[in-house]
Formats: structure tokens, sequence, C-alpha cells
């Protein structure tokens, strides 16, 4: 499950399902809201093989926040990121906007 316990929305949130490369993508979870996920099986079988005591598994995924800022959330739970994304300039009539 995705929880944004955040004030303001969350965008372009995306989780990895696996090793083929498949996602699962959300343009926008509000703030306090959820959405519910998961990994895929194989992901979850060897996360449980390495710690059988877990009772939750955890979820790897990345998003932007409100001010563009890009963030990975790791399967440890760790956040890393923070870095602005630079929306590519748009070229019209030979100038740069």
């Amino acid at each position: 499950m995705i929880e944004n316990n955040s004030d303001e929305p969350i965008y372009r949130v995306t989780v990895p399902q696996g090793a083929d490369g498949d996602t699962i993508s959300y343009h926008l979870v509000p703030a306090g809201e959820k959405r519910e996920t998961s990994m895929s099986g194989a992901d979850k079988e060897k996360f449980l093989q390495k710690h059988p005591k877990a009772t939750i598994v955890p979820l790897a995924f990345s998003f932007a926040d409100s001010s563009s800022a890009l963030w990975k959330r790791n399967q440890g739970g760790r956040l890393h990121g923070g870095w602005r994304y630079r929306w590519p300039r748009k070229k019209l009539g030979g100038e740069i906007h």
C-alpha cells in the first residue's frame, strides 16, 4: 500500500513489479489518501525468505512532490532524492520558452 501522509498531493508514482520491468503507475495520490498495490509474488517471497518474521512487506516506489522534486523510497523504507526535475524547454518560433 502507498499512503501519502503529506499535506500536498504526490505525482507520477511508479511501483516496480519485478525483474521483468513491469510497473504500476498512479498519476496522482492526493494528500491523506492511500493506493492499494503490492509487489510481485516472487519479490515478496524473496523478501520473506530474508525476513521470515516480517508481517509487512515494504514497497519500493518513486514519485514527484508538488514542487516537482523527485523521490525514491527503497524497500528498506529510506527516502532518497529531492532533486528537481527540469521540464524540457519548448522551442516556439525560433525562441526557447
